[in-house]
């Protein structure tokens, strides 16, 4: 495991194709103890996210208070939104310490993932099953 989020490495998350601009912020329904719905509102469109299982998470507001994210940050491409963080990372160096996890959890079905969600409101990093699914709903 990395020993800090700046000796992590992160990459695009490309759970669905079709992220074009940041997220607005984030919102969070836990169900039981180990079932989440993450909802990254967009705008006209949310997505939601169904994490099956989860084990660890935490929620910081984004500001100058929270702890820093490792660099670089993935960021979009587009000349016109290249200064935001793409919404949807997953940390690439951490597999022996999933495996404890996993291990100390006795979990069943999908290998683990770590993930960052970013928002210009807030910054999700959770520890769940990386059987995610997600899909566009219109905004409430």
């Amino acid at each position: 495991m990395p020993r800090s989020r700046q000796d992590m490495v992160l990459s695009r998350w490309d759970l669905v194709p079709d992220i074009v601009g940041p997220s607005g912020s984030i919102s969070v329904e836990l169900h039981g103890r180990k079932t989440a719905l993450i909802t990254l509102h967009f705008g006209s469109r949310d997505l939601m996210l169904n994490v099956p299982h989860i084990y660890a998470l935490t929620w910081e507001f984004e500001g100058p208070a929270n702890t820093p994210l490792p660099r670089p940050l993935p960021h979009f491409e587009a000349s016109d939104v290249k200064q935001w963080v793409y919404p949807l990372l997953k940390v690439d160096n951490d597999a022996e310490w999933l495996q404890q996890v996993s291990l100390y959890y006795e979990r069943q079905g999908a290998p683990l993932g770590h993930f960052f969600l970013v928002s210009m409101d807030d910054i999700i990093e959770f520890v769940g099953r990386s059987d995610v699914d997600a899909k566009w709903v219109p905004s409430k």
